[in-house]
């Protein structure tokens, strides 16, 4: 049987703090001094610009519909 990995969860104020790490040094070196991958510098960075350019009823939306899900699965199980 194949373990799962459990992915640390980051806060959003510690992304932010790496974005702006990366701002200032760039993504690689930002990367190495936090002990993580380049790529997920550069995933965060392109989601951050993502959500910048969504709009507030688009997120309301969203979080709509993921508490539709959760309830409905609650009431199926």
């Amino acid at each position: 049987m194949i373990s799962e990995q459990k992915r640390a969860p980051y806060s959003a104020e510690y992304r932010g703090e790496a974005l702006a790490l990366a701002e200032r040094v760039g993504a690689e070196a930002a990367a190495r001094e936090l002990g993580i991958y380049a790529t997920q510098i550069y995933q965060r960075r392109s989601k951050a610009a993502h959500e910048r350019g969504v709009s507030d009823r688009e997120r309301e939306l969203r979080e709509e519909n993921s508490w539709l899900k959760h309830r409905l699965s609650e009431r199926l199980k």
